[in-house]
């Protein structure tokens, strides 16, 4: 009996040691398995069609399919002013008022925003943003709402032993490698000089290690073509914290390793603390990195002198900036923080992300990056499109807020999602929700007053 267990240790050991010592080695060699992720991805797509579906599907290809619970009237949409950081409801933008009757005013603006007030609770516009987006189909990942025959339970109880004894301790014996490796290079420049190929490597190599670990099955497109250069700023939509890894994997190609200097990323974030902080810091002893707090002003203000600094030298590399601010579920994109847009003349390179969440999500919400981490490397997979976009450059006569709008609009078509007119402080700030509201308070309170003037026996009914 103990020889027959010691046998089954030795198979389950090798089953998980196999792929993890391979991977690692190909990485390290600059290879990688081929086809087969993809191939691995095309299975599993092909076996949970099957599946039935928990989202319905829109009648006609669309932008964007999810949210569609409603369709929203346009007047009771929250719209941006043109000029200025105000914004207001088409209903309180009343035309005419003069000539319009107290009372018939006065229903008009109050059934308006009764009727934007329960789209807004059945589904708002930005919400939407920040939690889990749901798949068309059952994935096996979670256990659904409605009820599973015996077959689909004996199936999702084998897809969970599959994810949790192979796929997460594969992964999880990745991510460790990707730790160590990082950690023991992170040392090399204290007794040894390394140059920028040598730097790209191992940041890459680490990069690499680390989204194997997540179970990363990414598609890079037009980067040879739409490669950054030196002295400009690279924009991307956000989703996770592993955005800056996924997009630092495919820094060197063939261009890069017959040339004399490689062309990497100045990355750029979030101050973070636990494991997060262990990443950052690591990651600023081998590459250009600028980590700064978005809660203090004055650190903002530094980091933003040193970005504008950094695009004005042809030397430095390229500064990969998420500028919605927030991460998003990859189905709508924040509005473009128009700071750098306003003080910098420097080529804009933009990069769009695409998720097919299918098989796994790599959103990150307000959860411990822990909790986040176990979720992704016990999904089936992280399938990213990476598209590299032709360079942009800001028009002589354009406005900053007009240039970062264009950005965002190409990084949209080109991720299919929709862009948003308003930041990240309005859901997760009270003081920005509280400073709409009362903007929105003046102005219905400036549309009574405009009809009471017109009024000819406004004395009386100020009288009564």
């Amino acid at each position: 009996m103990l020889d027959w267990l010691l046998v089954l240790v030795r198979c389950y050991a090798a089953i998980i040691l196999g792929p993890v010592i391979a991977t690692t080695i190909l990485i390290i060699c600059g290879a990688g398995w081929g086809p087969l992720p993809h191939l691995y991805v095309w299975l599993l797509k092909k076996a949970l069609s099957l599946s039935p579906e928990t989202y319905p599907q829109p009648e006609e290809e669309v932008t964007n399919w999810w949210p569609s619970i409603i369709e929203r009237s346009e007047r009771g949409k929250l719209q941006r002013h043109r000029h200025g950081s105000g914004a207001s409801f088409a209903f309180t933008n009343v035309k005419g008022v003069e000539k319009t009757a107290t009372s018939d005013l006065t229903f008009s603006l109050t059934s308006s925003a009764f009727a934007a007030g329960i789209e807004a609770i059945v589904q708002d516009e930005l919400s939407c943003c920040f939690y889990p987006a749901p798949v068309q189909r059952w994935n096996w990942l979670t256990r659904p709402w409605f009820a599973l025959s015996h077959a689909q339970t004996a199936g999702y109880l084998l897809s969970c032993a599959f994810r949790y004894s192979v796929l997460v301790p594969i992964r999880v014996a990745l991510l460790v490698i990707s730790f160590m490796f990082v950690g023991v290079c992170s040392f090399i420049p204290i007794f040894y000089t390394l140059n920028k190929n040598q730097r790209a490597y191992i940041g890459v190599t680490y990069c690499r290690l680390f989204c194997a670990g997540l179970g990363l099955v990414a598609t890079y497109h037009d980067f040879d073509i739409n490669r950054p250069r030196k002295g400009g700023i690279c924009m991307s939509n956000h989703m996770t914290p592993n955005d800056i890894q996924i997009i630092f994997a495919n820094v060197l190609s063939e261009a890069d390793k017959s040339s004399t200097e490689a062309t990497t990323y100045t990355v750029t974030g979030q101050s973070h603390t636990g494991i997060i902080w262990y990443i950052e810091q690591t990651t600023a002893k081998l590459c250009s990195a600028l980590w700064f707090d978005r809660a203090d002003m004055r650190n903002r203000v530094e980091f933003m002198n040193i970005v504008l600094k950094y695009t004005q030298s042809s030397e430095m590399d390229p500064v990969l900036l998420f500028p919605e601010g927030y991460c998003t579920n990859n189905t709508r994109a924040l509005q473009f923080r128009k700071a750098l847009f306003e003080c910098s003349n420097a080529p804009i390179y933009p990069i769009a992300l695409k998720q097919d969440a299918s098989l796994g999500d790599s959103f990150w919400g307000d959860d411990p990056f822990w909790v986040y981490l176990v979720k992704v490397i016990s999904s089936w997979a992280i399938i990213y499109d990476v598209y590299h976009l032709p360079k942009m450059v800001k028009g002589e006569d354009e406005s900053a807020t007009s240039f970062a709008g264009r950005v965002q609009h190409a990084i949209c078509e080109a991720a299919r999602i929709e862009p948003l007119a308003f930041d990240g402080f309005l859901f997760h700030k009270e003081p920005e929700r509280n400073r709409y509201r009362t903007q929105q308070q003046w102005n219905n309170a400036q549309v009574f007053l405009r009809v009471l003037q017109s009024q000819p026996d406004l004395d009386e009914l100020l009288a009564d």
